[in-house]
């Protein structure tokens, strides 16, 4: 007898569907359920906000989201509407005041304190914006926001593709990491067709 065994990879596509801070169907839900959903499963998360002005597809933050965990996509392609300027970018996401002292987006692999490094994920769509007040480079507190940073062992990661670019603007940094006190450190990440640090148009 013959006997196959199939792997099947196992997808969980989340939608969101309010551009609330906290609650049912926002972002920060989204990773929270990705992140619950470990390891073994890829996780998507669509964007389907209601209505077409800016206003109704900005997500406003008070407090840092969840890490982003690994195995997961975040497409704001998906949001029904044009994009913003000549960006790629339908979602945008900033904090409620500006300046904040924390990122909108971070990829936690931290390894050194028995956590796990962060791998396969991607980014595309996004408007990250003004999570730091800046008016001279001179003066600048280093300490605001940013648009995304990576910390610890990650890898495989995407932000940003051809259709799919992401801006990053009014932060302190627009992507960095942090990882010369790890053992792997950053690898195997793909930056491309972005608006960093200028306006979508």
């Amino acid at each position: 007898f013959l006997t196959r065994i199939t792997r099947l990879r196992v997808y969980d596509t989340i939608i969101r569907t309010s551009n609330a801070e906290t609650g049912t169907g926002t972002l920060r839900e989204a990773l929270t359920t990705a992140a619950n959903n470990g390891t073994t499963i890829t996780d998507l998360i669509q964007f389907n906000l209601p209505g077409t002005l800016v206003s109704d597809r900005t997500i406003r933050l008070k407090s840092q989201l969840p890490f982003i965990s690994s195995n997961l996509t975040i497409d704001g392609t998906t949001q029904p509407g044009i994009p913003f300027g000549v960006s790629d970018a339908r979602v945008i996401i900033e904090p409620e005041t500006s300046p904040v002292y924390f990122n909108a987006l971070n990829i936690n692999g931290e390894t050194n304190t028995g956590g796990t490094p962060a791998t396969k994920i991607a980014i595309f769509g996004l408007y990250i914006r003004n999570f730091a007040k800046i008016t001279s480079l001179a003066t600048a507190d280093l300490n605001q926001g940013s648009g995304l940073m990576m910390q610890g062992d990650v890898s495989s990661v995407i932000i940003g593709a051809q259709g799919k670019g992401n801006v990053f603007c009014g932060n302190i940094n627009g992507i960095f990491n942090i990882s010369y006190y790890y053992t792997v450190g950053i690898s195997d990440v793909q930056i491309q067709s972005n608006i960093i640090g200028l306006l979508d148009d």
